[in-house]
């Protein structure tokens, strides 16, 4: 996590994060936000139904997980896309 992120990269890293439920302080420094950044996409996300408050804690949806695991396949096809961009002809 040592790179600048795009919001889809740090949308799924709260939810790996959050999976299946952890309270804000968990997420801010599992997902590396700062607090400002957190409530943002926080809010963001809970607008976009892709977490729920319950209890003091953010759970991820239905909706979470299938945007994280289509988010993940995406990832390893770009990945694998890379290694075949880079394998000697």
């Amino acid at each position: 996590m040592g790179q600048n992120r795009d919001g889809l990269n740090i949308m799924a890293d709260i939810l790996q994060v959050a999976n299946p439920s952890a309270n804000q302080t968990k997420i801010m420094f599992g997902a590396n936000l700062s607090f400002s950044l957190l409530k943002k996409y926080l809010r963001k996300m809970v607008d976009a139904q892709l977490l729920i408050v319950a209890d003091g804690k953010y759970v991820v949806t239905s909706n979470g997980r299938n945007f994280l695991k289509h988010y993940i396949a995406i990832q390893d096809r770009h990945v694998e896309a890379q290694k075949t961009m880079e394998e000697p002809d």
